[in-house]
């Protein structure tokens, strides 16, 4: 009798390739999963319609609020081309209202007037930079709800 041992880092792959293999064939699906729930879009909206439209798919903006969650974030990044995170000023906060106490600027905070909301950047060693709220990038969104299922953002 032939025994088969699949490795647990397949099957913790197999969501993801099936994932894949579905979406193929929809021209209109723009997420990449990751198993830690972050997903990313290559849509430009400014940093509350990109809030607005993660909370409508998923539950918000990504929070990274550790070296951890960062790092997988940057799994799913375009080199060269930065993501909204969640992270805003009014005293830096996440969207989930918790301060940011892992830090990961590129540079120490500025207060350049309507520079309020953070990004990632891969150029700059994924280190997060101040933007303009109303420039539109790519986003980072995650779920805390393993049953999220994929759609347009």
């Amino acid at each position: 009798m032939l025994k088969v041992t699949i490795h647990p880092h397949i099957n913790r792959l197999l969501p993801l390739i099936i994932w894949l293999r579905v979406t193929k064939a929809m021209d209109d699906v723009c997420l990449i999963p990751l198993p830690n729930s972050y997903y990313i879009t290559e849509v430009r909206l400014s940093w509350s319609k990109a809030r607005s439209r993660c909370r409508s798919f998923y539950t918000d903006l990504a929070i990274l609020s550790g070296i951890w969650e960062n790092s997988n974030a940057q799994r799913l990044l375009t080199p060269d081309v930065p993501a909204w995170i969640g992270l805003s000023r009014n005293t830096w906060s996440w969207t989930n209202l918790n301060p940011s106490r892992f830090r990961n600027w590129l540079r120490e905070e500025t207060s350049d007037p309507g520079h309020d909301c953070a990004l990632i950047n891969p150029s700059a060693l994924y280190r997060w930079e101040e933007e303009n709220c109303s420039t539109t990038l790519p986003f980072l969104c995650y779920s805390d709800d393993d049953q999220t299922t994929a759609g347009t953002l």
